[in-house]
Parts: C-alpha cells; sequence; structure tokens
C-alpha cells in the first residue's frame, strides 16, 4: 500500500501511481493553463502594446495585444481535433505530455523574444505564432473545445478502467481545481504594482 493513495479495491500498485502521475501531470497542465491566460492577458494590457506595438497610438496598440490573446483562443478548437484525433489513436497519455512540452516551450520563446525595436514588425509575427502554438497545445481536450484537463481525465479513466472510473472523479477533479488555485497566485505575483 502506497501512504498517498487511499486503498481502491482491485487497482494495483503500478496502476495506481500512473494514476497518480496523471493526475500530477493534469495539476502542472492546468496550473500553467491558468498561470498563461491571467499573466498574458495581464501583460497584454499593460506591457505588450509598448513592446511589440509602439508605431501604434496606445489604444491601439492596446487592441493589438489583445489581438494576440484572442489568437491563442481561437486555435484551441483546432488543437482539441488535433490531439483528441491523435489522443484516441496513440494515447491520451503520449498527447498530454506532448501539449505540455510544446505549452512550455512556447512560453519560455515568448518570455525570451526579441521587441519591435530589435527585430522590428517580425516581433509581432513572431507573438502571434508563438500564441497560436500555446494555443493548440490548449486544446489537448479529448474531442473538446475547451482545456480543462479532460484528455488527462480521460487519460485516467482509462489506466482505472471501466469498473474503477468513479472511484478517481474526486481526485480528477482536485487535480483540475487545484491547478487553477497554483496558476493564479503565480500569474498575480508577475504584476505586483496591481
Amino acid at each position: 500500500m502506497s501512504s498517498i493513495a487511499p486503498p481502491i479495491d482491485g487497482i494495483g500498485e503500478k496502476k495506481r501511481q500512473s494514476l497518480w502521475k496523471i493526475g500530477a501531470a493534469t495539476m502542472v497542465g492546468t496550473a500553467i493553463e491558468a498561470f498563461d491566460f491571467l499573466a498574458y492577458g495581464t501583460a497584454a494590457a499593460l506591457v505588450f502594446n509598448k513592446l511589440f506595438f509602439p508605431n501604434f497610438d496606445p489604444a491601439v496598440g492596446t487592441l493589438a495585444a489583445f489581438g494576440t490573446f484572442a489568437s491563442g483562443m481561437l486555435a484551441r478548437p483546432l488543437g482539441g481535433i488535433v490531439f483528441g484525433h491523435y489522443g484516441d489513436r496513440l494515447g491520451r497519455k503520449s498527447m498530454l505530455t506532448l501539449s505540455l512540452l510544446l505549452m512550455g516551450i512556447c512560453t519560455v520563446l515568448i518570455g525570451l523574444l526579441p521587441t519591435y525595436e530589435s527585430i522590428g514588425l517580425w516581433a509581432a509575427v513572431l507573438l502571434v505564432l508563438l500564441r497560436i502554438g500555446q494555443g493548440l497545445s490548449f486544446g489537448r481536450g479529448a474531442r473538446r473545445r475547451d482545456a480543462d484537463g479532460r484528455g488527462a481525465c480521460a487519460a485516467q479513466v482509462e489506466v482505472a478502467g471501466r469498473q474503477h472510473a468513479a472511484d478517481g472523479r474526486t481526485h480528477r477533479r482536485a487535480a483540475v481545481f487545484g491547478g487553477l488555485r497554483a496558476g493564479h497566485p503565480v500569474a498575480r505575483g508577475q504584476f505586483p504594482e496591481l
């Protein structure tokens, strides 16, 4: 018996560990999503108009920055289709891992992205492309348009098996909402002046 997992009749130790790994991945993915949504939205409102759209009127620059935010949101349904399709064929666990990797790479590259002053219009183009990459990775829900961890929850159910699907329902929800709770304060800490 593991000290961190309550006993569930009929599920072996290896399967239980796999369920906890998937639950942890769900929590991490949801925390990244919450962080991205809040931090990027705040940065788009306060900073990105000056860094990526300085030649525009401030109001127009802010609208353009929010347009980059929207590009990521608009890419989510396509990500849901792609990751849902390949999740059904290759396994949701591998698609969850791939989507988290894509999200992490795009987020780091946005942080390292040169501004308009350095590379001109290409800064805004690269920002939009990276936001689309983030949006695709958020569409990881199994044949769904939203990215609230449904692909990871489906993977947990698949590992547990049909007879134990209801046993882990609370754990799946806790992982999703725990990730939301973890991502919000981290994003809020990036803008202490608010």
